[in-house]
């Protein structure tokens, strides 16, 4: 049989006040580390990154075809005159 608190309830344990552990939603394709529900995260080609790899990748874009970056900002990349 059930216990009852003075009110004739059932007693129920309180909620926990500690957040509940995170959610693994998968893995970065790049890094291979792991990647939780609330975390951003970006995807290229089907596969997912963290914000660190993409990061990375943005930079190494950036290094490499200036002109893509630009064309996808909206810009119009021009070499020296």
């Amino acid at each position: 049989m059930y216990q009852t608190n003075p009110t004739g309830c059932f007693n129920t344990p309180e909620p926990s006040l500690e957040p509940s552990d995170p959610v693994i939603i998968g893995y970065c394709s790049r890094c291979k580390g792991e990647l939780y529900q609330y975390d951003p995260t970006v995807c290229e080609d089907g596969k997912r990154m963290c914000v660190d790899c993409f990061q990375y990748r943005v930079e190494q874009l950036l290094r490499n075809s200036p002109a893509i970056v630009a064309d996808c900002l909206g810009m119009r990349y021009e070499e020296g005159i």
